[in-house]
């Protein structure tokens, strides 16, 4: 068990970082996009690991949900996508080459442990058991690469002020809850299912902006939202 939970933390740090590496290699609009198409890397990892068969019905779900996501990352962006210099074209699509393997990752990881750590009867008792133990394994061996990479002068590490303190705080609690009840997910239904409805976020928040703000959103967010909640209704129908 410890093994796997190894594994698994590995396999969830390592995309993790990436992301935050791909944030100073591209743009916003890109990094959301690709990390979103994790769904797609789940559902291709769970037909050569899960043995899961080629539904088109699922397929069709999934693709929508990607179409949604490119929609409202590309179609009519404010944010350039790329500057005109020459070593600016190349950082970005190292950036856009670097996410990709970040999201290839998550997927991987996600099917992984619906495969490796997940029981035949899965309970959320032992959802949330699994995800305290990845915790656990994550910070008493997952530091010892950062004097490693201080020292090699790879990745400089400088010790917080009080107030990024509080704020790394309350990303790693917000971050507890997500995972927490990302794995319940997982394990009670399957991957495709579980990285397809983290895409619910996108219209929720959506409505939300609306909702406080009084902004209305942009076409594209409403069109994407759209292509996400039929993506999502018709994987559903499959459960």
């Amino acid at each position: 068990m410890i093994k796997t939970c190894l594994w698994l933390s590995v396999l969830l740090t390592l995309p993790a970082y990436i992301w935050y590496l791909s944030v100073n290699l591209t743009s916003m609009s890109n990094l959301t996009a690709i990390y979103n198409t994790g769904c797609f890397f789940a559902y291709l990892f769970s037909i050569f690991m899960l043995h899961d068969s080629i539904v088109p019905s699922k397929v069709v779900a999934v693709m929508l949900c990607m179409l949604g996501v490119l929609t409202m990352a590309y179609w009519s962006s404010d944010e350039p996508l790329q500057d005109d210099d020459n070593d600016d074209n190349s950082r970005s699509w190292l950036g856009i080459f670097v996410s990709c393997i970040g999201a290839s990752l998550y997927g991987f990881y996600e099917v992984f442990y619906k495969k490796y750590a997940s029981p035949s009867e899965p309970t959320i008792l032992f959802a949330n058991t699994i995800t305290g133990l990845i915790g656990l394994v994550t910070f008493f061996i997952l530091w010892v690469p950062i004097p490693v990479l201080h020292v090699m002068g790879i990745e400089q590490f400088a010790w917080p002020d009080a107030t990024t303190f509080w704020y790394i705080l309350a990303i790693a609690l917000m971050s507890v809850i997500y995972n927490a009840t990302f794995m319940v997910v997982i394990a009670l239904i399957n991957p495709v299912f579980a990285a397809v409805g983290v895409m619910l976020t996108i219209p929720a928040v959506a409505i939300t902006d609306v909702l406080v703000t009084g902004v209305m959103v942009p076409s594209s967010t409403i069109i994407g939202s759209i292509f996400i909640l039929a993506g999502f209704y018709i994987l559903n129908k499959q459960v």
